[in-house]
């Protein structure tokens, strides 16, 4: 259990195209098979990814967390910081992950309450913005790309959130059959039965070019 940890440093990072960079501002990457709770911690540093990886996940909380045998839950934690990543995405065979909270999961069960990205008389802090990803994007303000269900309750973004450049992800075969996954809460889940409850987003939400044959979604929540 994470309680009351606070980032205020910045975190930059220059990743090649064969590197898998994982930047949050409370935890990087966690596969621990036991449950999991981050609470009340808050994130005020700013996370700078310039990438051209084909798997790069960062948020403002937790990037990367993949233990499909556990349970994962925020409660009460902040993003102050604008999460970003810029460059292009070099091959297409992963996505780019961007959130406030949670940049990727593939969990058992993950639950987000109570969460705030950004500040409601700021805009500019809890900014969320992706680069140009080939293979896709998921980019919200609370999460950015799921593989399992997740319950989102009681959670606000104030950041605006947003794709420049060309995207789109692909699931399956072919690979011209792309996703983008733009939201103001949760960009893109890859997993029916997600649940989002008593949610509000005050952030701007914009795409720039969806990438041929793509499918690309953008949403105020989800």
């Amino acid at each position: 259990e994470l309680d009351g940890c606070e980032n205020s440093g910045n975190i930059t990072f220059n990743a090649t195209a064969s590197a898998k960079p994982f930047l949050g501002g409370i935890i990087g990457h966690e596969s621990n098979k036991k449950s999991v709770m981050i609470k009340n911690c808050t994130n005020k540093g700013n996370i700078d990814l310039k990438s051209t990886a084909s798997a790069s996940r960062i948020a403002g909380i937790l990037a990367s967390r993949d233990s499909s045998a556990s349970t994962m839950t925020l409660d009460g934690c902040t993003n102050l910081g604008t999460i970003q990543i810029s460059g292009a995405q070099s091959v297409t065979s992963n996505a780019w992950a961007v959130g406030g909270m949670v940049g990727y999961y593939t969990t058992g069960s993950i639950t987000v309450k109570n969460c705030t990205n950004g500040s409601k008389p700021d805009s500019s802090k809890g900014t969320v913005t992706v680069g140009e990803a080939i293979g896709g994007i998921g980019v919200g303000g609370i999460i950015g790309l799921g593989n399992k269900p997740a319950n989102i309750s009681g959670c606000k973004n104030y950041g605006n959130v947003s794709q420049t450049g060309i995207g789109g992800y692909y699931l399956k075969e072919p690979k011209t059959n792309r996703y983008i996954g733009i939201g103001g809460i949760f960009g893109y889940n890859l997993a029916a039965g997600t649940s989002i409850t008593n949610c509000e987003n005050h952030g701007l939400v914009e795409y720039g070019t969806a990438a041929a044959n793509n499918r690309t979604n953008v949403g105020g929540i989800f």
